[in-house]
Formats: C-alpha cells, structure tokens, sequence
C-alpha cells in the first residue's frame, strides 16, 4: 500500500533519486490500523490531497540515519514537519511510531 501511495502522490522520483533519504516507512498492519481509525479506505486515503504531505512527514532528505544516529530528546526535520525521536522502555520511537525493523540499506539511503 505504501508504495502505491508514493506513486500516487508522485514521489517515486524523487526518493528513487540521488538521495540520501531516511524514510520511516509503516508497516501495513500500521497503515491499514490507521485508515481504520479514521474509518477511511484504501481508495479515500489514496485520493487525499494532503497526500503528498502526509507521505513527506515519513522522510527525512539528505541524510542517511542508522538507528544508532537516532537520539532520544532530539527530534528531525522532514520533508514536511518535525519528527521526535523518543525512547520508550527499550523500543525506539519517532513521532508516533515505533520502530519495529531499522537499518534497511538502499543504494540511496535507509529504511527504518
């Protein structure tokens, strides 16, 4: 679902660039919990026009983070807003998710 979003809102070129790009990726168990929250489909969610900007708030241009880069208290800018990085007992979280994969490396960045 992620990935069809990013094509939707038009990003795939720009994160299929250079880079280097931190993105915060849900999972789809996370996503698809988040729509049903809202009580919204799949097909509502994709026709937003904050989709883009909803999308922009998972990535983070120009640096390629580790988790290890990843600080408790401090906080990163992303495309569209600041994220805080938090840790709660032994899970890592930034915004308002937790990281349950990190260190996903790409020819241009990571995937947490």
């Amino acid at each position: 679902m992620l990935l069809r979003a990013l094509a939707v809102a038009g990003l795939n070129e720009t994160l299929e660039g250079e880079g280097p790009f931190t993105i915060f990726a849900p999972t789809d168990e996370a996503l698809q919990t988040w729509l049903a929250e809202r009580n919204m489909s799949n097909e509502t969610f994709l026709a937003r026009p904050d989709l883009a900007e909803i999308l922009k708030l998972h990535v983070v241009m120009g640096k390629k983070l580790m988790s290890s880069d990843l600080v408790a208290g401090e906080s990163l800018e992303s495309m569209h807003g600041d994220l805080d990085i938090e840790m709660v007992g032994d899970v890592l979280k930034v915004g308002n998710a937790s990281i349950v994969k990190s260190d996903l490396v790409g020819s241009n960045g990571v995937i947490h």
